[in-house]
């Protein structure tokens, strides 16, 4: 399976990018991603997973892992083309600077937007 197919991103893809991420981004943090990672696997379909999957399993993540690095799951979404509409506050996140507007991908993301 490719990266991403019929809107779902194979699992092994995620987990590649966040090994990524802790080798070579500073300020990644390993605990953080190993561990959304790990919940990962124990949710969703066997070889992939939606974008909607993955955003719940990132609000898992954030829920029960005190401490959690949410720039290291940004970056990782970042990493894998798929951007967040929302802060974490469900608030709408503001442009940074020279950006331009976020990458909604997948037909199910506008029901994300309407909530």
């Amino acid at each position: 399976m490719s990266k991403k197919q019929d809107g779902k991103i194979d699992k092994q893809h995620i987990s590649s990018m966040a090994s990524f991420a802790i080798r070579n981004i500073p300020k990644a943090d390993e605990h953080t991603l190993n561990k959304f990672v790990e919940l990962m696997h124990t949710t969703g379909s066997f070889g992939s997973i939606t974008e909607d999957e993955l955003f719940g399993t990132i609000r898992l993540t954030v829920k029960y892992l005190p401490n959690a690095c949410t720039f290291s799951l940004l970056t990782l979404l970042d990493l894998l083309s798929v951007y967040w509409p929302l802060d974490f506050t469900d608030k709408e996140r503001f442009l940074m600077p020279g950006r331009s507007e976020p990458l909604l991908v997948g037909t199910n993301m506008a029901a994300i937007l309407q909530r």
